[in-house]
C-alpha cells in the first residue's frame, strides 16, 4: 500500500512537471514567473501588493538559487560497520559470543546494522538462544539498541543519549555507570528522552533515571529503571 501511494504521487508529480514544461523539480526554484496572482476575495485581501514575493530571485554572484552540494552524513557509522565486520563469522554460525568495543556521543544507531544482519537471516527472533553480546565503555550517541533483535544483547557502561531501544523488537539492552562512580543512580539521569519509541519486545535495563516520554509507544518490552512512576509512560 505504501509503496502503490508513493508511485501515484509521483506518477502525478510527473505530470504537472509535464503541463509546466519542465522536467524535474529542481527546474521549478526560482521560477517566479510560472506564478500568477489572483483577486483577493476581500476588500483587504485586494490591496495586498505580491510584486515583491512574485519577483524572479537574483543571485548577485550568479550563485545556484539551491545547494548543489552533497550532504555528506554527519556519522559515517564507523563503530556500526566494525561491529558487523567483527561479529560476521559468530552470526554467520549462528553461534553468539561477546565483543568489546569503546563507544563515543557521535556514534548513533549502534547496533542497528548488526540487528539488520541478525534479523535479515534469521527472522527477528532467530539468535535468541546464542545472542551475540556487545559489550560497551563510553557515552553513545541518539538511538543506542534501535530495531534490536532478539539474539543481540548490548551492556553498556556509561550513559547514553535520546531514543534507547526504538523500535526494538527483541534482545536485551542494559546501560549501568561506571564502578566508582560518586553520585547515586536514582538522582542521576543515565539514558535520554523517548527511549524505548514504538518497542515491540525484548528488555531495557538503565541502573538511572530517564529523560521525558520513557516508554511512550511501547507495546511489549520489559523495562527496569530507577526513575519516579510519574515519569513512565506505558501504552
Amino acid at each position: 500500500m505504501v509503496v502503490n501511494y508513493f508511485t501515484g504521487l509521483a506518477d502525478e508529480v510527473r505530470e504537472l512537471l509535464a503541463e509546466l514544461g519542465v522536467e524535474k523539480l529542481t527546474d521549478l526554484i526560482g521560477r517566479t514567473d510560472l506564478l500568477e496572482a489572483v483577486e483577493g476575495m476581500t476588500a483587504k485581501q485586494s490591496k495586498l501588493d505580491l510584486s515583491n514575493i512574485l519577483e524572479a530571485p537574483v543571485s548577485p554572484l550568479s550563485h545556484p538559487l539551491y545547494w548543489t552540494e552533497p550532504n555528506q552524513p554527519f556519522d559515517k557509522a564507523e563503530l556500526n560497520q566494525k561491529i558487523v565486520e567483527e561479529t560476521e563469522t559468530a552470526v554467520e554460525s549462528r553461534s553468539g559470543g561477546s565483543f568489546y568495543f569503546d563507544v563515543r556521543n557521535t556514534d548513533r544507531s549502534v547496533g542497528a546494522r548488526l540487528s539488520g544482519s541478525v534479523a535479515k537471516r534469521y527472522g527477528n527472533q532467530g539468535m535468541a538462544t546464542s545472542p551475540i553480546k556487545l559489550y560497551l565503555d563510553g557515552t553513545a550517541g541518539q538511538s543506542l539498541g534501535v530495531w534490536n533483535a532478539g539474539g543481540v544483547e548490548i551492556y553498556l557502561t556509561g550513559d547514553a543519549n535520546d531514543y534507547v531501544g526504538k523500535g526494538m523488537a527483541g534482545g536485551k539492552l542494559v546501560i549501568k555507570p561506571h564502578v566508582g562512580t560518586t553520585f547515586t543512580c536514582n538522582d542521576a539521569t543515565i539514558v535520554g528522552n523517548t527511549c524505548l519509541y514504538g518497542a515491540t519486545g525484548g528488555k531495557l535495563y538503565a541502573a538511572g533515571t530517564a529523560g521525558e516520554r520513557f516508554g511512550v509507544r511501547n507495546s511489549g518490552t520489559i523495562a527496569v529503571i530507577e526513575a519516579p512512576v510519574t515519569t513512565l509512560v506505558n501504552t
